[in-house]
């Protein structure tokens, strides 16, 4: 199984296209047969370590491995980092550890995914020392629907270049 880093660059405008920021997108293995993209929202506060994120896509691993193989045309998605790993249940029974074959610059050697339910909506926090390029800091609960309804729109560029494998 294989993780990445992918850095997706943010653009607004018709006519003239103007640099928004980055985010940051990690590709993980949910199950054999299924692999999640998910957007990193930002730094959870008061945990150092901490990332809540929002899952983009979901689907199996020879479509997101072609879809990475071939990044956008106009070079608004960055393959920053990829590397092989292994998942296991953690001991809770909630999430996944996973550990990393060869950490990089961006990868800690081992992380862990867990999903839980805020007001309906299901975040992700990944819990290990990444070195992302950009994220926001210190967002308390209240804070992570703001944080996934501002990317929101950009996603949706994201969601529909992954979909465009399956119609293939």
């Amino acid at each position: 199984m294989k993780t990445y880093y992918l850095v997706h660059k943010l653009y607004k405008g018709i006519f003239r296209k103007k640099f928004k920021g980055n985010m940051s997108v990690l590709v993980i293995p949910i199950a054999s047969f299924d692999t999640s993209l998910f957007s990193i929202l930002g730094i959870v506060e008061d945990k150092k370590d901490t990332y809540v994120a929002t899952m983009v896509s979901h689907d199996e691993p020879e479509l997101i491995e072609q879809y990475i193989e071939q990044l956008d045309p106009d070079g608004s998605t960055v393959l920053m980092a990829e590397s092989n790993c292994s998942r296991k249940r953690d001991s809770k029974g909630k999430g996944f550890i996973y550990t990393v074959n060869k950490p990089g610059k961006y990868f800690p050697k081992v992380f862990s995914l867990s999903g839980y339910d805020f007001d309906g909506e299901i975040y992700y926090f990944l819990k290990g020392k990444f070195n992302f390029v950009s994220v926001d800091e210190d967002l308390s609960p209240k804070q992570y629907k703001m944080a996934a309804i501002k990317k929101s729109a950009f996603l949706g560029k994201l969601k529909s270049l992954v979909s465009s494998f399956k119609r293939k």
